[in-house]
């Protein structure tokens, strides 16, 4: 349900705390945990495993904040789009923040330099994430979709960046 987001849809937050421990932990310590878990009849978590959960919470809508305090805000193709940095780790948690948070975009455009590419993700029901891509050699579905960031399109945001400055 992480992967699909059906979390989300179920209001099932148990598979969304399992994939926060898991990537805290690592796959190897993961696995040995849930093991242990399974073995004695008992997957409640324990308090020290609900406080890293809790944490790395607090930290990532931390993180969610500082990129969208640097957000900008542009029209293309007559869509509302508002283009940040971010690690490419956080797409889906600024995506699904502007989607709870922000009624007026479209797409949100994230540009993820540790992955050389642009993720856009719908914000509203639309298509506007796929349309964005392919227009720029990318592609996707409805709710998301990738640019790969080559030479020449850094170089074109880099330009944008600097007009919306000045």
């Amino acid at each position: 349900r992480e992967d699909t987001w059906e979390w989300k849809k179920y209001n099932d937050q148990a598979a969304h705390d399992l994939s926060i421990l898991f990537n805290i932990l690592g796959k190897e310590k993961f696995n040995k945990i849930i093991i242990n878990k399974l073995i004695s009849n008992n997957m409640e978590l324990s308090l020290e495993e609900k406080n890293m959960i809790v944490d790395k919470k607090k930290l990532t809508l931390d993180i969610i904040m500082k990129y969208l305090s640097k957000m900008k805000r542009v029209v293309i193709d007559g869509y509302n789009v508002g283009i940040c940095y971010i690690a490419y780790e956080y797409r889906n948690e600024v995506a699904d923040y502007l989607k709870e948070n922000d009624k007026e975009l479209d797409v949100v455009a994230m540009i993820a330099l540790d992955n050389y590419q642009i993720s856009l993700r719908s914000i509203k029901d639309n298509d506007s994430a796929r349309i964005i891509a392919e227009k720029y050699n990318g592609g996707g579905h409805d709710r998301a979709a990738m640019i790969p960031l080559t030479n020449e399109l850094s170089d074109s945001i880099i330009n944008a960046i600097f007009k919306l400055k000045q």
